[in-house]
């Protein structure tokens, strides 16, 4: 479930934190962290409602020139962060050690939770907190166990509603999953700090999450549009703050509607990774996979192995003939480019194409009809191998 903000009260930095208001609205669900500041002064409350998500709770001194020396400001602040849907604020006493009593009286009508603290404890400590606390809700909603359910669609309706429910992304109607991979060990220590990182910068914090999975993560992104272009902007700008060493391998979803299909997000931009591996290049997307459409979710089944031992196991003892088999179809059936990339002649290829119809039995198959059916066995042994 999504943390509330009588949740986030069990942390330690909340004994240094005094609830002052709206003690009915403690469970309000909490989606992140914000500092305020001027940030709701007139000239400003464009830029701040940009990176402002619905569910913040917000950290604020009431220090600025708006309101200093200025009390009867306050009450329309306040009331302001309630509208845009904040879960709640917490006032450092600097400027005022008490809040007025009109500012009170409206958040305890309106359920809306109002924290005083004071020098002993800083912003950063109260951020570091809540937001290691949230991150933590959501790798407990986005287990290997949950992501492996969603991934095989064993996962069902009500629990994936329940799960994009809970998040702390605030989904804007439409989202897209990419699975981001490198093969390198310090790929794989950085994604906990990707994460991390991510969900600090306000900027682009907002417009999705990142979830580790297996060797890599996934990156989901959201919006309010259902274009290719908005999610190819909003994906150029985490890969270039993220900076991830090229080269690395980055597979997107469809995009889909979260609440109904977040498991599809997740299945595809996973199924087009392992795509990739098995096929020995980078599918920019699920759309890109062409027949792994059809194999890569039941590559596992009986009639997909019993399919492929028949083309394979006559030869997977003999390294020249499977490995010739392999660069056969990474070159599309072409003769020329395999003999090239496997180191031989043409005629080599030919007659290992040859000698494979007959250790498998398939004599009576044209030679076309031996690679169409050869290369269809060789993707299912390649997914069974990378998905291991």
């Amino acid at each position: 479930m999504a943390l509330t903000v009588r949740d986030l009260m069990k942390l330690q930095c909340f004994n240094h934190m005094k609830l002052i208001a709206g003690e009915k609205g403690l469970d309000n669900k909490v989606k992140g962290m914000g500092i305020l500041d001027y940030e709701l002064m007139p000239e400003y409350i464009d830029d701040f409602l940009k990176t402002f998500t619905p569910g913040d709770l917000v950290l604020c001194s009431f220090l600025y020139q708006y309101c200093c020396n200025k009390p009867e400001e306050i009450l329309p602040m306040v009331k302001a962060l309630k509208n845009y849907g904040a879960a709640g604020i917490g006032c450092k006493t600097i400027l005022y050690p008490k809040l007025p009593d009109e500012v009170l009286e409206f958040a305890n009508k309106q359920n809306f939770p109002v924290f005083s603290f004071g020098k002993d404890i800083y912003y950063e400590n109260i951020i570091y907190e809540v937001s290691d606390a949230i991150q933590t809700d959501d790798r407990n909603l986005l287990t290997t166990e949950n992501i492996d359910a969603m991934i095989l669609g064993s996962m069902s309706k009500n629990r994936i509603y329940a799960i994009a429910k809970n998040l702390r992304i605030s989904f804007k109607g439409n989202c897209r999953a990419y699975y981001i991979s490198r093969n390198d060990e310090d790929f794989h220590n950085s994604v906990v700090r990707f994460s991390r990182n991510f969900y600090l910068n306000r900027n682009i914090g907002n417009k999705g999450m990142i979830a580790p999975y297996g060797n890599g993560m996934f990156l989901i992104l959201t919006s309010s549009k259902d274009d290719e272009k908005s999610f190819n902007i909003m994906l150029d700008e985490v890969l270039e703050y993220l900076a991830i060493p090229k080269p690395f391998t980055c597979c997107a979803s469809r995009i889909h509607v979260p609440f109904e299909s977040l498991d599809m997000c997740f299945r595809e931009s996973y199924n087009a990774y392992l795509s990739s591996l098995a096929e020995g290049r980078n599918f920019a997307g699920f759309d890109d996979i062409g027949v792994y459409e059809i194999l890569v979710n039941d590559r596992n089944s009986a009639q997909m192995e019993e399919y492929m031992l028949r083309y394979i196991a006559p030869i997977i003892d003999k390294p020249d003939y499977i490995e010739a088999a392999f660069a056969l179809v990474r070159c599309g059936g072409d003769i020329a480019k395999a003999a090239d990339e496997f180191g031989c002649h043409q005629n080599t290829i030919r007659y290992k194409l040859s000698r494979m119809r007959e250790m498998t039995g398939a004599q009576l198959e044209t030679e076309n009809e031996f690679y169409m059916n050869l290369s269809l066995a060789v993707r299912i042994y390649r997914l069974r191998q990378v998905a291991k």
